[in-house]
């Protein structure tokens, strides 16, 4: 059959209607969420706050009680969310409109409030470790001073800081004595205080590896990154750990404080391996000497070879060999 262009024409006109009225059509979401009134990372958190939650909506319908127990809860949780930013007197008004058939919009108007200002912040170190330099700088630098937004964000992370700096110098047991932030009744102003505990300071004792039976201790010990008397670093357990992962020698590094057997504030560690599979190359047969009559040869060749990862000097030599091709024989292990 031939199709000239006005039929062709008409035919793609056609199929194009038949797919318009056979297309399914992309239904709008049945719940949506306008916020009004905040913008730019408030915004932001406070949407990420809102999210529907599972069973609100299904089918493309939307739960009625499930609704309402949103709309009861979202001034709390905009509050909550507004308060990681200095806002602590937030304000939420959530009204439900129909817009189409099957479709809801919750409308959130917020209102921010004040920022919140820091007016004190008192940091104070207790204990043997309140001298200690370090600990002292990084509790000078606290980022929250006199007229900073109170930003619980940034207060957290510089309380867990100067913790793990104290805990990382070996003042295991370390701790906040006291942690609070005190908000006047206008919202608006913040005093806070910190006190922290240092407590004693702990060293590192002796250590004992086990299940390496095949390595020489003084080869195995040159991988702990620390030494008795030197202060307790979980660090330093760490970089020990990889020091023997990294060696290729093992597939298991376990690294064990032994807290209840701590004697005068000194910590012994248990090393526990398991080794790698074995891999093993081996030169064979590569120094040959050959003699003419009565003359003699000896040849000494030095071969690299590999147990697992361990480097040794394989030397191979050949004395005073009469006629013919002879191969090395003799070997020698040494531990690099």
């Amino acid at each position: 059959m031939i199709v000239t262009g006005k039929a062709l024409q008409a035919l793609l006109a056609f199929m194009a209607l038949m797919i318009c009225f056979t297309a399914p059509l992309i239904a709008a979401e049945p719940v949506a969420v306008i916020l009004e009134g905040i913008e730019g990372d408030v915004l932001a958190n406070v949407t990420a706050a809102l999210a529907l939650p599972q069973g609100l909506v299904g089918d493309g319908k939307s739960d009625q009680l499930w609704l309402e127990r949103f709309v009861q809860q979202a001034d709390a949780k905009v509050r909550t969310a507004m308060e990681s930013f200095g806002y602590y007197s937030a304000r939420a008004t959530v009204t439900i409109e129909q817009a189409n058939p099957g479709e809801v919009r919750l409308r959130v108007r917020v209102e921010p409030g004040e920022l919140v200002r820091v007016t004190e912040a008192l940091l104070v170190l207790h204990g043997p470790g309140a001298e200690e330099p370090t600990l002292k700088k990084l509790a000078a630098a606290f980022p929250l001073t006199k007229g900073s937004v109170l930003l619980q964000q940034q207060y957290e992370l510089a309380k867990n800081q100067l913790l793990s700096l104290a805990q990382e110098l070996g003042y295991l047991d370390a701790d906040f004595a006291v942690h609070e932030i005190r908000i006047a009744e206008s919202m608006s102003t913040a005093r806070i205080r910190l006190e922290l505990e240092t407590g004693p300071r702990y060293f590192f004792a002796g250590t004992r590896i086990e299940g390496a039976h095949d390595y020489p201790e003084a080869f195995l010990r040159r991988y702990l990154a620390f030494k008795p008397g030197e202060a307790f670093s979980y660090a330093r357990l760490g970089e020990t750990q990889l020091n023997f992962m990294n060696s290729e020698r093992f597939r298991e590094v376990n690294l064990m404080p032994e807290r209840a057997a701590t004697r005068e504030f000194r910590i012994p560690v248990l090393v526990q391996l398991k080794p790698a599979p074995s891999k093993r190359v081996c030169s064979r047969g590569s120094a040959m000497a050959q003699t003419r009559g009565e003359d003699s040869t000896s040849v000494t060749m030095t071969l690299t070879s590999w147990i697992g990862a361990t480097n040794f000097t394989q030397i191979s030599s050949l004395p005073s060999v009469s006629r013919g091709l002879r191969p090395a024989t003799s070997c020698r292990t040494r531990w690099t």
